[in-house]
């Protein structure tokens, strides 16, 4: 992990842990990302975002495109620390029916279409080693909304032909062959 990313991270973590004060016991929360852990993320829609974990507890999510595991505050978490890793979700609360759901909007740039990014959830607690609780570590792929083709006139009862060529696989991101 690079010192910057470490500073960075210790410096949100430290003043979270400082900040909330949360002393109750609280299990570890779940991160899923479009309703998976390991999901595909079409360029251009949002990207849904869940946290389940214990009601009223306030937690960030951390999102990085290196693979990991750091060692961080005696937990390994399943992130990289790279320069790119960024912070959403900061200081949310989980509500009392233990779902958080929020949203992520992901831009069109073709230049992350195919890039994987690693995220985990972390519920701060001060009775927690390190002052925290991080979740299960989730991916996601940037793949090219799935696209038929144009619009095409038929027959009931009749097969039509539909040009899903610029399609990608929802788990591996993988073209479909014509």
């Amino acid at each position: 992990m690079r010192p910057s990313s470490l500073i960075a991270l210790t410096l949100v973590l430290t003043l979270t842990v400082l900040s909330t004060g949360t002393t109750s016991a609280q299990s570890a929360p779940t991160l899923i990302l479009n309703s998976r852990f390991h999901a595909a993320v079409s360029l251009n829609q949002d990207l849904d975002v869940h946290v389940i974990g214990t009601p009223g507890s306030v937690f960030s999510i951390v999102m990085d495109v290196a693979a990991g595991p750091i060692s961080f505050a005696g937990h390994t978490i399943p992130i990289g620390g790279s320069p790119f890793m960024v912070v959403t979700h900061n200081m949310q609360v989980i509500p009392p029916n233990g779902v958080y759901a929020g949203i992520v909007p992901i831009g069109v740039s073709s230049a992350f279409q195919g890039i994987t990014f690693y995220a985990v959830a972390v519920a701060f607690n001060s009775a927690a080693p390190g002052g925290f609780l991080p979740s299960n570590g989730a991916t996601g792929t940037f793949v090219t909304a799935p696209n038929a083709g144009l619009d095409t006139a038929g027959i009931v009862g009749r097969p039509i032909t539909l040009d899903g060529s610029g399609s990608r696989d929802s788990v591996s991101g993988q073209l479909h062959p014509n």
